[in-house]
């Protein structure tokens, strides 16, 4: 038996692969007390310009759309783009930002928008690893994307945050 197995629970051992659910865990729609766990500048999947990606982390236990327990700790993702399009503006890339901004808590103070244009968000947006933040979540049917025409799996997707000032 090779080291690696020396610890792994003999139920895990004789799992059949073949028969395992794949699929992501999507938890019920509504509001989520989370933690930043991480926060960074990455570049676009077609590298056409940087993106803020955070990733949070549910603070309680709950359910997913299946009626299943999930514990706290629970993965989410929200995606912030940092690159101006002909649809995207600069202005709408600061109020998207700011949302976040204004979300977490305790308070960071000092970001500025000229931080997202100028480069210093990438060293400044871990100040905010290890803030709360509320978040409104959706749970999204598996499905088609209209823009790539690739197969979407069923997933969540944070569609609001909430401001720290409103945020139960």
């Amino acid at each position: 038996m090779s080291d690696q197995s020396v610890n792994v629970p003999q139920e895990i051992l004789d799992l059949d692969l073949s028969t395992i659910d794949t699929s992501f865990t999507v938890i019920r729609a509504g509001l989520y007390d989370c933690v930043v766990r991480e926060s960074s500048i990455e570049r676009t999947s077609n590298d056409d310009g940087d993106m803020w990606v955070l990733k949070l982390s549910t603070l309680k236990p709950t359910v997913d759309v299946k009626n299943a327990p999930v514990k706290e700790g629970q993965i989410l993702f929200h995606r912030i783009g940092l690159r101006p399009t002909d649809k995207y503006s600069h202005e709408a890339i600061a109020k998207n930002t700011a949302r976040f901004v204004q979300a977490v808590k305790p308070s960071i103070t000092g970001i500025k928008a000229a931080d997202l244009f100028n480069g210093e968000i990438k060293t400044k947006c871990k100040l905010f690893e290890g803030r709360m933040l509320q978040v409104k979540v959706e749970a999204l049917p598996e499905g088609i994307d209209k823009k790539s025409g690739r197969s979407l799996p069923a997933r969540n997707e944070v569609v609001q945050l909430v401001p720290a000032s409103k945020a139960a």
